[in-house]
């Protein structure tokens, strides 16, 4: 069922609180799991789902007509250009999306959610926030009332480069944007990855007193689908995080008082001394690179110069047993006192650090979570556990395999067990 002319009209005649905007392109059968497990409770909520799809072959069309026959009404389809980036294509939807929406979403199509999530979420937005933003892999739901733009932007700049880690107000935020200006700042080569990071935070900057809202949910009530692939853009990882991030975090208004110490929030997983060799492994990282990012290797990650221009000049073998003897060691020391030895955190980060301990002959015991609910059984042949359960009984040494923004939050868990020991490596 194509957005056209007779349908808009519907969609006029009928305001809702918020619409869904999925950005897709040939994922079709991505597009049918998002759709089946989330239509019946994206209808019971009185949520409005428009696929924006830019896929050459009509797979993903024909999927929504089927669910349209099947009486979905607040399901709907809109082609899109499939020669535009995914940053334009989230631009242009904003600034034409339908005013009868009151908040609008504007996703990628692989993240799921429980119906919990989506009525906690409703909660929170009868509290009229001008901008959301969706706090995914938390312990406990909460609601928190963001006070200074700054110490938001600190907190949330990073996570706001992922489409669907807000959502925002259609009368007070998204109809007073200068889309013309807004494009041309933001949508040029050097910033055009995080172009939506810019877009938000100049805006809310524009603002007089913005009501900003963090809404937090627990790990469990989300789930990516392509939680252990590797990004899109993995192949342009040094452009992108270095370039790119430092571009549109420059660009921002100076009300932003601190640009240095937030160009460093980015997520060091994406930049760690072990993602640096593998990016050098896979010929993606050299010596010109180095010397062609140096300025924002300095501002971005200044406590790994010497790490960067190293792994620029030295073998992958021999980088990859400085950056990890020191852990290694620990583990060896833990396995010699009868500890078991254990991971925590399910998604690429753990993933890729329990098969780095693999190739280095390292017995990993578990995989451990803070709930096995959406979690898989194992993970490259090692179980996963509940934390709780797990630590309860058995001593361990356990390697926090998570995004740093969360490491904090895991080690006041894992507090809670004196049976074990802990080190946070560098995701």
């Amino acid at each position: 069922m194509a957005v056209n002319g007779c349908l808009w009209e519907k969609i006029l005649m009928n305001e809702k609180k918020m619409v869904l905007c999925l950005l897709t392109y040939n994922r079709a059968e991505t597009v049918r799991t998002f759709i089946e497990k989330e239509i019946d409770v994206l209808r019971e909520a009185d949520i409005d789902l428009i696929v924006y799809d830019s896929s050459e072959l009509d797979e993903t069309k024909n999927i929504v007509e089927t669910y349209n026959f099947q009486g979905y009404g607040n399901l709907y389809y809109k082609k899109t250009d499939s020669r535009i980036s995914a940053n334009v294509k989230f631009f242009n939807i904003a600034a034409n999306i339908n005013s009868t929406y009151e908040y609008v979403w504007l996703s990628h199509d692989h993240t799921v959610f429980e119906s919990g999530a989506v009525k906690y979420l409703l909660e929170c937005l009868n509290g009229k926030p001008d901008f959301i933003y969706l706090r995914k892999q938390c312990l406990d739901y909460k609601c928190v009332i963001e006070n200074d733009r700054n110490e938001f932007a600190m907190k949330a700049a990073w996570q706001l480069g992922r489409f669907g880690a807000a959502i925002i107000r259609n009368d007070t935020f998204l109809k007073k944007i200068d889309w013309e200006k807004m494009s041309l700042k933001y949508l040029t080569d050097k910033r055009l990855n995080f172009s939506q990071i810019g877009l938000y935070l100049e805006q809310l900057s524009l603002m007089d007193n913005p009501h900003i809202m963090t809404v937090e949910f627990p790990r469990e009530t989300f789930y990516d689908l392509f939680r252990f692939e590797k990004a899109s853009w993995d192949n342009e990882t040094i452009r992108i995080c270095l370039e790119s991030w430092g571009e549109v975090i420059s660009a921002l208004p100076d009300s932003y008082t601190d640009k240095v110490s937030l160009l460093q929030t980015i997520d060091k997983y994406f930049l760690s001394k072990n993602k640096i060799v593998e990016l050098k492994r896979t010929k993606q990282y050299d010596l010109k690179s180095y010397f062609k990012y140096k300025k924002w290797i300095r501002l971005i990650v200044p406590e790994m110069k010497k790490d960067f221009l190293m792994a620029a000049v030295l073998p992958c073998g021999f980088l990859q047993w400085i950056n990890s003897r020191k852990t290694i060691y620990k583990i060896k020391n833990a396995c010699r006192q009868g500890q078991k030895i254990c991971i925590y955190g399910a998604g690429k980060h753990g993933m890729e650090y329990a098969q780095y301990l693999l190739d280095c002959k390292i017995k990993v015991d578990g995989i451990l979570v803070t709930s096995t609910k959406g979690n898989p059984v194992e993970i490259s042949s090692i179980p996963v556990y509940p934390a709780s359960e797990y630590l309860s009984a058995h001593p361990a040494f356990v390697i926090i395999a998570v995004a740093k923004e969360y490491q904090e939050e895991i080690v006041k868990y894992l507090n809670n067990f004196y049976n074990s020991e802990y080190e946070c490596i560098a995701c």
